[in-house]
């Protein structure tokens, strides 16, 4: 006689695997999103990275930058996450300002610096 799952673990595996899988694939700490930009500050420490962030649905010629994306700042020194945020439209990031102590994102997005990232004893990058 063969063993088999019951009917509720079937059911459980067919509706709550592909939503994990959907959710690890959007997820944006994986590799899985296509790069839209990166940008590493001047002394190479630093590093601002956009990704597109896939759709369901397709999209028109001309509208690929419109979709969503999400902005990663690094501390490539450490190797670690400093900042994330979800972005609603990706072509609204058109300038990366370098400041001392934040990182100026597009017009809306200021990314205040830790002091790990910079020189503490002389006050520079």
């Amino acid at each position: 006689m063969k063993s088999r799952l019951p009917r509720w673990a079937t059911a459980i595996a067919v509706s709550v695997l592909p939503i994990a899988a959907l959710l690890f694939v959007f997820n944006h700490d994986t590799p899985l999103c296509p790069l839209y930009l990166e940008q590493t500050r001047p002394d190479g420490k630093i590093s601002v990275t956009l990704y597109h962030a896939p759709t369901f649905f397709f999209s028109f010629p001309g509208q690929g930058s419109d979709g969503p994306g999400f902005l990663v700042v690094t501390d490539r020194m450490r190797k670690r996450r400093i900042y994330s945020q979800k972005i609603d439209i990706l072509n609204t990031i058109d300038t990366i300002v370098w400041k001392h102590d934040r990182i100026l994102v597009g017009k809306w997005i200021t990314v205040t610096l830790p002091p790990t990232c910079f020189d503490s004893s002389s006050g520079r990058m």
